[in-house]
């Protein structure tokens, strides 16, 4: 005979947002007493009960600290890259009027420039996370994601404005394309900087495939930064769609590594948080759902 099994959904809300005290007991005692003939809604209405004060309390005490570090992170976002695009002014002036050999020396300037100035993008991703993390150090993943979600709503003016004006001038599918890829990249290495920063285990801790996959978006970015500035100089040709390919290639693999992060981070955190299956729950719990 098939042992009847609770609704995983509400015990993965549960688990994520009630506190470590509550989710063992309460999951202990709801299995015990499903298993014994309580009803899949009956589950439900335990599960939502019991995790209303939480997170009303949770809501009380830390909405201003999420909604400021979202604020800031934005904040921070948008001053570094009006201070890069403003320091980087004279480079791309210089790129496009000089008549340099791109290996020369005047050439390896605006080249070193370039390389520079993806380093800053990178910079970029792991330093406003940090400070997003350290306003709001509770719902780190939480904050992370609507954090991204507000960077990437920065950008939607932009591309809904090129979008609509496709429409008559076919000649903006480019700024199209460039800003829908930006946005992308922006999305998710901030997505995997903020993952990364907040994982648990050493690099020689992890497993062999997030490993691998994080040296593979290193790899990656180092060879996609060289092949554009090589290209903004000059000594080095290729299609728009060689660079779309790049493109893709950095956005899959890093929201690879993204997906891996997160799994993994979720696996630590049931870990951490043991779920209590026996019939020797808290009995504090058991008396408050009967």
């Amino acid at each position: 005979m098939t042992a009847r099994l609770p609704p995983r959904a509400a015990t993965w809300l549960i688990e994520r947002l009630g506190s470590a005290a509550l989710s063992e007991a309460l999951i202990g005692d709801l299995v015990e007493q499903f298993t014994a003939g309580r009803s899949r809604s009956w589950y439900w209405r335990q599960a939502i009960g019991a995790l209303a004060p939480e997170v009303s309390r949770a809501l009380r005490t830390h909405a201003l600290s999420f909604t400021g570090a979202v604020i800031v992170g934005c904040a921070f976002s948008s001053l570094w890259q009006r201070a890069s695009a403003w320091a980087l002014r004279p480079l791309h002036a210089h790129l496009e009027s000089t008549s340099a050999h791109p290996w020369s020396l005047e050439g390896l300037v605006p080249f070193f420039g370039m390389l520079a100035s993806a380093a800053s993008s990178c910079a970029l991703s792991f330093l406003s996370v940090w400070i997003v993390a350290r306003i709001h150090r509770v719902h780190r993943r939480a904050v992370l994601v609507v954090f991204v979600m507000a960077l990437t709503a920065q950008h939607s003016p932009a591309i809904m404005r090129l979008a609509a004006a496709l429409v008559h001038h076919l000649r903006v599918t480019v700024s199209l394309n460039i800003e829908i890829v930006m946005t992308a990249l922006q999305a998710v290495f901030t997505l995997a900087a903020g993952l990364w920063l907040f994982r648990n285990r050493r690099f020689a801790d992890l497993d062999r495939r997030t490993r691998f996959v994080s040296v593979a978006v290193v790899v990656l970015v180092v060879v996609a930064s060289v092949l554009y500035s090589a290209w903004r100089i000059g000594a080095l040709a290729y299609s728009r769609a060689e660079g779309y390919l790049v493109d893709a290639a950095e956005i899959a693999t890093a929201g690879y590594l993204t997906l891996l992060l997160w799994r993994l981070q979720s696996a630590s955190r049931a870990t951490n948080r043991p779920v209590a299956m026996a019939s020797g729950g808290a009995r504090s719990a058991a008396t408050a759902l009967r």
